[in-house]
């Protein structure tokens, strides 16, 4: 094996639909020159690309649990990468977009 390679030898199941050589990949953009806080950096980078996407069947008990856990996190606006990941719609926007009175 040289420098330039790496060998997975086990994946979170949490990841296991997620191309490990696009996780690495990904990862490797992300990490800044500084590697004290490398963990978190993979951390952060695993934890996008596992995330639920558009699309993806959830049954009742999965989206009870996103929200009870979304709930309870330290910052509940934003992905780790700063990203929002929610909205606050005005009743009054929302009867405009589906032309409504009221």
């Amino acid at each position: 094996m040289s420098e330039h390679e790496v060998i997975f030898r086990k994946i979170p199941q949490i990841l296991s639909k997620v191309s490990p050589k696009e996780i690495l990949a990904d990862i490797l953009e992300h990490i800044s020159g500084d590697i004290d806080n490398i963990e978190e950096q993979i951390l952060i980078t695993t934890s996008c690309k596992a995330a639920v996407k558009a699309n993806t069947y959830l049954n009742q008990f999965q989206m009870q649990e996103i929200i009870r856990n979304w709930r309870s996190c330290e910052k509940p606006f934003t992905c780790p990468h700063g990203r929002p990941i929610s909205k606050i719609l005005e009743h009054k926007d929302i009867a405009k977009f589906f032309q409504r009175a009221k």
